[in-house]
């Protein structure tokens, strides 16, 4: 079920460095959010939403996000029926459409049993013939193409949750699974598999994660408003500081070498 979330801006008084004009009421805008686990809930909670209505909490805008399976979420933004759509991983410029700076990078591993061979580029993954596991509606980046080509004969499971390719890859059915570092290493925890699983220590690939929005006078504004807001939080809160401390919070703390981000957000709000 989908849930309907609304990250209302608190109205100042005065306009913003970047030109935005207070209004009565707010300018209102629709947000498409794909349901990543940990990042995007359904429930309204997650990592990045957090974060989001961190970053916009002063704005005068109005953002109604509605949380959707990946696939629909996509939909929903490419026919244009939201003005926002996050996370968009890799976003490249086109007519009509601004991308924001990065949020954070994202970072694709693969997850093995304890004991088997790390696996750390999609050559290997490829020449060892491995069964492979992957997650239906998850964005996977253009190395896979590499993987799956028709020349490798190499073949691959799909389902429906990393929590179902993890269990076929401590039973054996599978022998490495493909995911979100951040988001695997807290699936792995809230699973009870540090035992279990691994994750291989060299990323498949690094890809950049922002938020699109439709290309308009106003959202351009906004968007540069948006972008010195991140570029002001790298160093004290950026976002992958926050994910890092968000998976070390139930890992033993030699998982990691820092401590990450540890303050809180207000700014989401919750409409059944």
């Amino acid at each position: 079920m989908r849930r309907i979330l609304r990250v209302l801006a608190q109205v100042l008084g005065l306009g913003l460095s970047a030109g935005i004009v207070m209004a009565d009421p707010p300018r209102a805008l629709q947000v498409s959010a794909a349901h990543i686990p940990y990042y995007v809930e359904t429930s309204g909670e997650g990592v990045l939403l957090d974060w989001f209505g961190n970053l916009t909490r002063d704005l005068p805008i109005d953002f109604h996000i509605e949380v959707f399976p990946p696939k629909r979420a996509r939909l929903m933004w490419e026919t244009r029926r939201v003005d926002v759509y996050m996370p968009m991983i890799d976003g490249r410029p086109e007519p009509g459409v601004l991308i924001s700076e990065p949020l954070f990078h994202q970072n694709d591993h693969a997850f093995v049993r304890v004991g088997t061979e790390p696996v750390c580029s999609w050559e290997a993954l490829a020449e060892r013939h491995l069964k492979l596991g992957l997650t239906e509606g998850y964005a996977y980046p253009d190395g896979m193409q590499v993987v799956l080509g028709e020349d490798t004969g190499q073949t691959a499971e799909w389902v429906n949750g990393d929590d179902l390719n993890l269990r076929k890859l401590v039973a054996g059915r599978i022998d490495v699974f493909i995911g979100e570092y951040y988001s695997g290493l807290a699936m792995i925890r809230e699973m009870r598999l540090e035992e279990s699983v691994m994750v291989s220590p060299c990323p498949l690939a690094r890809r950049e994660v922002g938020i699109a929005m439709k290309d308009t006078q106003s959202n351009r504004l906004l968007m540069e408003e948006l972008n010195r807001r991140i570029r002001e939080r790298q160093s004290a809160d950026s976002l992958e500081k926050r994910l890092r401390q968000f998976v070390m919070a139930e890992l033993p703390s030699s998982a990691w070498a820092e401590s990450g981000w540890g303050g809180t957000a207000h700014a989401v709000r919750h409409t059944p």
